[in-house]
């Protein structure tokens, strides 16, 4: 394969991208630069609600610059203008809208919580997706949110008090060891939104860039994913669902823990689509550098950036009602 400037790390992810995702190695280093808008939701549980309600409602306290709902789903919206603007105006400082990635919507419409769920968010901080999460839950769904740092636990808490988010546990522990502490109590819904190398993050124009990536890294968040969606798994009752989101491109990330968890559990993938969805998409590959993996990995769905969305993996996994492990 050419080789793109700016020496053999970024050369390398490149290439591995542009494999991942079917697209030519200058294709792919555009995608690797791309650089999103922002946008936000609207936030019910501080009295805004969907749709063009939602906007009326929060009239005067907007910024000037024009706004473009998503079809797709009623609370979000696009902003064609500066995110210091938006960050500045009036509904965002009282919560009652919250800038977010739309591709971050995504997990949350797959985990689709319902009143009276109990939920945990392995990795939840900042806390922009528990937060939808229960809004869209009108606030009667219940969770336990993890997050090993305290730093990002202590912003986590900040979000959650801004967007008027309640019945929630806080923790700091690590992901590994939360099927011991929490003992015999499963959850309806669980939530893995995965640490990883966040390759759809980094902006190639940088020629800087990537300065922390590497296959070694990319590994060893692989494996680390792996062990967090066995344990996210072991806390699920049977008939629950399990989200497995990251915010990168490489398979051993995303479709491989995946393809691990249905071969040694009775998981299986549902397909996830969203109607009218505004961006590029792949489905998940259901091979890699010479390896197969299970067919229902074509069920997933992968996120290509374009001037809205950032690179994104969504996986809903479902544990059968009569599932014993």
């Amino acid at each position: 394969m050419a080789r793109s400037a700016g020496g053999p790390r970024r050369s390398l992810l490149v290439e591995r991208t542009a494999a991942t995702v079917d697209l030519r190695a200058d294709e792919a280093l555009e995608l690797l630069s791309a650089v999103q808008g922002p946008s936000f939701r609207t936030n019910p549980l501080r009295g805004a609600p969907p749709g063009p309600a939602g906007l009326d409602a929060l009239a005067g306290r907007l910024p000037a610059g024009p706004i473009e709902p998503y079809p797709w789903i009623g609370e979000g919206f696009a902003f064609d203008g500066p995110t210091h603007e938006l960050s500045a105006c009036a509904a965002h400082r009282s919560g009652e809208l919250f800038i977010q990635n739309p591709s971050s919507f995504l997990p949350v419409l797959a985990l689709d919580v319902q009143p009276g769920h109990r939920v945990l968010d392995m990795f939840a901080a900042p806390g922009g997706k528990l937060a939808h999460a229960a809004a869209r839950a009108g606030g009667q769904a219940s969770f336990v949110a993890n997050d090993r740092s305290r730093p990002r636990l202590a912003k986590l808490r900040e979000v959650l008090e801004l967007l008027g988010v309640e019945h929630v546990e806080l923790r700091a522990d690590h992901a590994e060891h939360l099927a011991a502490l929490l003992g015999a109590e499963r959850f309806d819904r669980v939530l893995v939104d995965a640490q990883c190398t966040g390759e759809a993050l980094l902006d190639l124009r940088r020629r800087d860039e990537p300065r922390a990536w590497s296959l070694d890294r990319v590994q060893r968040f692989s494996y680390l994913q792996r062990k967090a969606l066995r344990v996210g798994y072991g806390l699920l009752r049977p008939g629950g669902v399990l989200v497995y989101s990251t915010c990168t491109y490489a398979p051993e990330e995303n479709e491989l823990p995946v393809d691990r968890l249905l071969r040694h559990t009775s998981a299986h993938l549902e397909p996830f689509e969203v109607e009218g969805l505004s961006c590029p998409t792949r489905p998940g590959r259901t091979d890699w550098a010479g390896e197969r993996f299970a067919g229902e990995l074509d069920h997933t769905l992968r996120i290509l950036p374009d001037e809205r969305f950032e690179g994104f993996f969504v996986a809903r996994i479902v544990k059968p009602s009569d599932a014993t492990d």
